[in-house]
């Protein structure tokens, strides 16, 4: 798998990620940082296991593929923990 690939798979998901707890807009300052640290973190083992993948012909792209579909997940999860928070806030 090329470098390039490597590095869009890797750091795309991350930051989009990020982007996307930020527009959400948490009352909790700590949520964001939380979540920057922790995109920061496994972004960094991603590129590791994948930079020492690449070189072993077949086995690249799982941990990216795992990664992504485990972000969609992730930033499902957090659009409805704040949709709650919204709606439980909005109610007299």
């Amino acid at each position: 798998m090329s470098l390039s690939t490597i590095l869009l798979w890797s750091v795309l998901p991350p930051l989009i990620m990020m982007l996307w707890v930020w527009a959400l807009r948490f009352p909790q300052s700590w949520i964001l940082k939380t979540v920057v640290i922790l995109e920061v973190l496994v972004m960094l083992l991603v590129l590791l296991i994948e930079f020492d993948a690449r070189h072993v012909a077949g086995n690249g792209g799982w941990t990216m593929i795992f990664f992504a579909v485990f972000q969609i997940y992730a930033g499902i999860g957090i659009g409805l923990i704040r949709l709650v928070m919204w709606c439980s806030k909005s109610k007299p």
